[in-house]
């Protein structure tokens, strides 16, 4: 797969930005669907089942009651590297 540009960018950007569950779903989705709207061939179908196969485990298997506590309260605490690892590995998982 080619450079993710806007993913990238994102990194600099938000380098040391924090987010809520809700943020970080919601941001997710938005870059992966800002670079399936750039990519093209093989890009854009690895994009395309990308977008169709992430779930929230990606981003955050921890299920515990600290966990609903803090998402609860709206505690932002996932990073901009916790995102773009979770977008590479349900790439990954695609390819």
């Amino acid at each position: 797969m080619k450079t993710l540009k806007i993913i990238d960018e994102f990194r600099v950007e938000a380098k040391d930005a924090l987010f809520t569950k809700q943020q970080a779903v919601s941001i997710t989705l938005r870059l992966l669907q800002a670079e399936l709207a750039q990519a093209e061939g093989k890009d854009a179908e690895v994009l395309s089942k990308a977008l169709k196969n992430i779930s929230f485990s990606h981003l955050d298997a921890t299920a515990t009651a600290i966990d609903e506590m803090l998402d609860e309260v709206g505690v932002a605490r996932f990073t901009s590297e916790q995102i773009i690892s979770a977008i590479q590995n349900v790439i990954f998982d695609v390819e």
